[in-house]
């Protein structure tokens, strides 16, 4: 057995995004200036985050997740839904603008176009004088993780100090590149 090998009860950390994803199954996608019916439409908690938490917990493994909602309904919706998994919650902050969401046009034949309103997942605070975007107990958290994973749905900064928490910390680091977009260095 390797020295960096962590015993099991090391959590499992998500930092990462949380949306209320906007289904709606159409025959096609509308032309410009067209409206279009949905044949069904829900709305249901998501985020690339939320689900990685969510498949986490429903495994039986101490999982947290870090991240963002906002103080609405879709906020709620997100709450809720990583609770009944048996996410722990301690460190998702409620911030003043609106829960991200994703529009998610699904068609006939399995393709799908998906819009992507960042809200809270994206705002995150920028900070230039050297204090940090997590809490000292959400770095503490992350220092005893078993493993982290973080998503591309957050602003690169926040992954980048995670990376940063504690580098002589060894843990299993995943970065889940897709989005592909140009990495932002803050």
């Amino acid at each position: 057995m390797s020295n960096s090998v962590r015993p099991t009860s090391s959590p499992l950390v998500v930092v990462g995004s949380a949306n209320a994803d906007i289904y709606v199954e159409i025959d096609r996608i509308p032309r410009e200036g067209e409206t279009v019916a949905a044949r069904t439409g829900q709305t249901l908690a998501g985020g690339k985050g939320a689900n990685q938490a969510a498949c986490g917990a429903r495994l039986s493994h101490p999982t947290y997740f870090i991240g963002q909602v906002g103080k609405d309904a879709h906020g709620m919706l997100i709450r809720d839904a990583l609770a009944s998994c048996g996410v722990r919650l301690d460190y998702l902050n409620t911030v003043s603008v609106s829960t991200g969401h994703a529009v998610v046009m699904l068609q006939r034949g399995g393709q799908n176009s998906i819009i992507i309103v960042g809200g809270a997942n994206v705002s995150w605070p920028r900070l230039g004088d050297g204090m940090s975007r997590l809490s000292t107990n959400a770095q503490q958290l992350i220092r005893r993780a078993g493993i982290i994973l973080l998503q591309r749905e957050l602003p690169d900064s926040v992954n980048i100090e995670v990376a940063k928490v504690n580098i002589s910390i060894k843990f299993e680091l995943c970065l889940y590149f897709l989005p592909m977009l140009k990495l932002e260095m803050y």
